[in-house]
């Protein structure tokens, strides 16, 4: 009886244990992979890009600073000279103007975001976008992995980006993926859903695990800059 009780335990625990990973990997849910990418693709960027072709604080200099001021020094403790020219810093999600302007030093700077091509158009922003090597310029969607960009990152940023994404797990693994060992990576998140261009995170305690499995945190903060919670991670 007693064995029985154990190897039905196990049994269910397995079982839970694959519905964990294939929500992980996305094949799991209410809606395929492929259903949540065209949804994503028909109604979630196209908020996003009718956001930022209408004033935001990217076309504020003075706003568009400070926020960064708030995110690289006051909660990561970054220097603006903090890189040498031969690290890698990489932005997953960076929106219509880069962040990492706010580093004045000229290390390799990477720029990732599936609407990139189309914000570079954006004329209040396309003066910002001059001059970047075309190579540190990737127009695609986070949740596609970037072989070349593995374990290169000695600072990874994803600032108000997984909420917004059509399989947030796959990309929070191509983060870690991306992270050089010791290194650092900044997450500022929200997790609830928040209709057109916010899909949520629909995993809180997945999401958690999976942090606290690869990475050390550094710092957590909650509803810090306009983001339910901030995390300074180095990685395992």
């Amino acid at each position: 009886m007693l064995r029985t009780s154990v190897i039905n335990l196990l049994k269910k625990n397995a079982r839970m244990l694959q519905l964990r990973l294939a929500k992980f990997t996305g094949h799991d849910g209410p809606q395929t992979l492929a259903e949540r990418r065209a949804e994503w693709k028909s109604r979630h960027q196209c908020f996003e890009l009718d956001y930022h072709k209408h004033e935001n604080f990217r076309w504020d200099d003075e706003k568009f600073m400070e926020r960064w001021t708030k995110v690289f020094g006051s909660f990561c403790g970054l220097r603006a000279n903090q890189f040498d020219p031969d690290n890698v810093i990489i932005d997953i999600g960076c929106g219509s103007r880069p962040a990492f302007d706010w580093f004045d030093n000229h290390c390799l700077k990477y720029h990732l975001d599936p609407l990139l091509d189309e914000y570079r158009k954006i004329s209040q922003v396309q003066q910002f976008w001059k001059g970047k090597p075309v190579k540190s310029l990737l127009s695609k969607p986070a949740e596609e992995f970037i072989q070349a960009l593995e374990n290169r990152g000695d600072f990874v940023n994803c600032w108000n980006v997984l909420d917004h994404t059509y399989d947030w797990r796959r990309i929070v693994l191509n983060l870690w993926r991306y992270t050089k060992p010791d290194a650092l990576l900044c997450i500022g998140t929200d997790f609830q859903s928040h209709g057109d261009g916010h899909p949520g995170i629909d995993d809180p305690l997945f999401f958690w695990e999976f942090v606290e499995s690869h990475f050390h945190i550094l710092s957590k903060r909650e509803n810090y800059v306009e983001r339910e919670v901030a995390l300074l991670l180095r990685k395992c």
